[in-house]
């Protein structure tokens, strides 16, 4: 890469639309283009006042990519936005798009689930790229043909990039967006979030060589890329070193209007005092490193006094898919290994909790234990702060811009012994947690918000916009140049011909 990361966009002056954004330093803000990227005699991109957009994403479940995906449809009119998704099921999808009563529900198509998703366990890159190009051919059939009078402004694709090309030469009307949570070369299964733990074997990177180069070719042809976080922007610069522009940080954001803000500090100190309950909130994939927060659970009991150890309990709630091999295998995994430290009896496992089962866990906990190393960024933590709850992670990745560490919450090696060492200050001293529980909350509403991430979503689109624009004049500009070069050839040769 040429150029570094995108700096965070500057707030809206006095009285403007918001646009908000924070400086460079402090998170929660949109990037602006790159340096060069914008042509300063170019008239601006004017797209209406809420742009229509296609959303395509393969599996619209619970999680953190889907979390960001609502929160994007939730700044526009929900007539504005179309979601394309392989699958969406009633019993693991967040309530926006859950029938009958989701405000999004009548807004997502479900196309091409008879497609498989894996093959025995093998075979899920190479299908994902099948499936997320199969949902872009149903999003041009319906444009062209089934429904011609549906149209879209902006087509924003993530989790994989494949379907770009063909939309930038078959749609060119509309600008394509290309959010990536992370390069996906960057989350085979030799790899955690980037960090190389084993030597894939030589079949294995066979395999991968022509995937690479498919999401390497298709990811240069977004209009505009976005990224979740500055770690996520540097990684993104090491996979793709050929493409110039560096990434758009666009931070994720919750909907504080979903969440309860934290009980007052005596009433959550109460609360602690019939419970201390320690949270950990993760999808049920070996990568998010659950086991983590079991030992450190574990030692944190034999450390805590009779009558604290008795009221200590640990929580692991999730995104679980029974359809997901990895889920139903380290759900297991899991639970052998409560059994093994002795400690099942105090650990509760509740799989794809409800939204009001999550918002309660996230005010009445002790703190939340966040065991994923190198994450993207990680939303979870902003919702355990924004409910009261301080936040344990791990000193690496997205926590890094999100927790304030000794404020909101703890840095910390991710080890057992750091993260109970951790615990125990909160367990020992209820009165910190609730005052980390206070800054958190002020922290979120400050730099996380709706209101910020509407205003720098909706400058993404309208740069998404601009950059579509000058890619349609620049390619009409080749199209006169060829033109009139075939004219310059032809002409002389029918004059001549024709006045012989």
């Amino acid at each position: 890469m040429t150029s570094p990361p995108s700096p965070a966009l500057p707030p809206a002056p006095p009285g403007a639309a918001p646009t908000g954004a924070a400086s460079p330093a402090p998170p929660g803000a949109a990037s602006p283009a790159p340096p060069g990227a914008a042509s300063p005699a170019a008239p601006p991109f004017a797209p209406p006042s809420a742009p229509r957009v296609a959303f395509i994403h393969l599996d619209l479940g619970i999680g953190g990519a889907e979390s960001l995906m609502l929160s994007m449809a939730e700044c526009l009119p929900p007539s504005h936005v179309t979601f394309y998704t392989c699958h969406c099921d009633p019993a693991h999808c967040y309530d926006q798009v859950k029938a009958p009563g989701g405000a999004l529900a009548a807004r997502v198509l479900r196309r091409g689930a008879f497609l498989p998703a894996e093959l025995r366990g093998r075979f899920t890159a190479l299908l994902s790229h099948a499936r997320v190009l199969f949902l872009a051919l149903c999003l041009l059939l319906d444009t062209y043909i089934l429904d011609r009078g549906r149209r879209y402004d902006v087509v924003l694709v993530d989790v994989l990039p494949t379907p770009l090309p063909l939309l930038r030469l078959l749609l060119p009307a509309a600008a394509t967006l290309y959010y990536c949570h992370f390069p996906d070369k960057y989350l085979v299964r030799n790899t955690v979030n980037g960090r190389l733990v084993e030597r894939a074997s030589l079949l294995r990177r066979l395999y991968r060589l022509p995937v690479d180069a498919l999401e390497n070719l298709c990811t240069k042809s977004a209009d505009l890329t976005a990224v979740n976080s500055r770690f996520t922007a540097a990684t993104f610069e090491s996979a793709f070193p050929d493409i110039p522009d560096a990434p758009t940080v666009l931070y994720p954001a919750i909907n504080l209007s979903q969440f309860i803000p934290p009980a007052p500090p005596a009433a959550k100190a109460q609360a602690l005092g019939r419970s201390l309950t320690l949270l950990s909130m993760n999808r049920f994939e070996r990568k998010k490193n659950v086991g983590l927060a079991l030992e450190a659970f574990g030692l944190l009991r034999d450390r805590l006094p009779g009558g604290k150890r008795d009221r200590a309990r640990l929580v692991v709630a999730g995104g679980y898919d029974p359809r997901n091999k990895e889920n139903l295998e380290y759900m297991e995994e899991l639970k052998g290994r409560a059994r093994e430290l002795g400690i099942e009896r105090h650990v509760d496992f509740r799989p794809s909790v409800s939204d009001e089962e999550r918002a309660d866990l996230l005010q009445s906990s002790l703190c939340l234990l966040y065991t994923p190393d190198r994450e993207h960024f990680g939303i979870v933590p902003l919702e355990a702060m924004y409910a009261g709850s301080p936040v344990i992670a791990v000193a690496s990745g997205g926590p890094l811009e999100t927790v304030v560490d000794g404020e909101t919450g703890f840095l910390r090696e991710g080890t057992p012994e750091a993260f109970a060492e951790a615990a125990g200050r909160l367990a020992r001293d209820v009165g910190l947690a609730c005052r980390m529980g206070q800054r958190g909350n002020a922290h979120v509403r400050e730099k996380f918000g709706l209101e910020t991430f509407e205003g720098n979503f909706r400058r993404l689109l309208g740069e998404s916009g601009e950059r579509g624009r000058r890619r349609r004049a620049e390619a009409a500009g080749w199209g006169r140049l060829l033109l009139t070069v075939a004219l310059a050839v032809v002409l002389p040769v029918i004059s001549a011909w024709a006045f012989r």
